[in-house]
């Protein structure tokens, strides 16, 4: 920590009439140095609070192994395809019917894109969801999540989101947007390892 001795800031009407010149730039060259003292000071700690931030983001998505987003039929021409997201960044899109791209895609996403990601996931709590939403209605595409996480042995499911709280169809629509499939993904032969 940086202590500053007042003492040698203020000086006595005396000194100052004695030397008042040679006094005032001394004064000027301390309180400017004071300053720049608590301006360096200032962002050392900004620069610390954003790599913390950075740090924290990361952390959250070192958690993950992945989450994947199924997007089931329909009795019609519903769109059927997964997104699995892994916590690498590492993001796989499987079309299976009435996609635009059928077949499977791959892209690898920027670290800090998939840590702002990863936070909202964690937001939610979807281990304190019910691992299956009762059907109400049979003709609707399914929303179906799964998510392992590194701490637990195994993933855990959640089947028919879209009968569960509407958290869950709004990270389904968030996963359809942030990782809409384009032209820039990779075309994969066959099912990655």
């Amino acid at each position: 920590m940086i202590r500053f001795n007042l003492n040698l800031i203020f000086v006595s009407k005396r000194q100052m009439i004695h030397k008042p010149k040679n006094m005032i730039k001394k004064l000027s060259l301390k309180i400017t140095s004071v300053l720049i003292a608590l301006s360096l000071v200032s962002m050392a700690c900004m620069v610390n609070k954003k790599t913390s931030e950075a740090q924290a983001a990361q952390a959250v998505s070192d958690q993950y192994d992945y989450i994947s987003m199924r997007r089931s039929a329909c009795f019609g021409t519903c769109p059927v395809y997964t997104i699995h997201v892994e916590g690498n960044g590492l993001v796989t899109y499987s079309g299976e019917k009435f996609t635009e791209y059928e077949g499977i895609y791959e892209k690898q996403f920027e670290t800090k894109q998939m840590n702002e990601f990863f936070a909202q996931v964690q937001a939610l709590k979807l281990d304190t969801c019910q691992t299956r939403y009762k059907t109400l209605i049979t003709d609707l595409p399914g929303i179906h999540f799964e998510v392992k996480l590194k701490n637990r042995d195994t993933a855990f499911r959640i089947d028919r989101a879209e009968f569960g709280p509407m958290f869950l169809k709004n990270l389904a629509m968030n996963m359809d947007e942030l990782f809409k499939i384009d032209d820039s993904w990779k075309r994969m032969e066959s099912q990655p390892d």
